[in-house]
């Protein structure tokens, strides 16, 4: 489960960096005069909100994977603590985390 955890972290934070450049690429299309844009940017413009959305939903979609997993490592651990009969174990959750 961690080796997963780190494998969807890095997806998020990929996701991230490249919503962020498609952010940055559609203002940098808008500067440019309509005459002179080129096809591509022409439709990054045209379709900005979808390209957005989608990025948005991918990174929706991985943080909802990754708070599913520390949940699971949380679950884990709580578990293994009552197994060597340490009940004291709170862990996230006990901190306002998701119940």
């Amino acid at each position: 489960d961690l080796d997963q955890h780190k494998d969807v972290s890095k997806q998020l934070q990929n996701s991230m960096v490249q919503r962020s450049n498609i952010e940055i690429a559609i203002n940098n299309a808008k500067k440019i005069p309509p005459n002179d844009r080129t096809d591509e940017q022409n439709e990054l413009i045209q379709n900005a909100e979808d390209f957005l959305e989608q990025a948005d939903l991918n990174i929706e979609s991985l943080q909802y994977q990754l708070n599913n997993i520390e949940e699971e490592l949380d679950n884990d651990k709580r578990a293994k603590m009552k197994s060597f009969g340490d009940d004291s174990y709170s862990g996230p959750l006990s901190r306002g985390g998701l119940r």
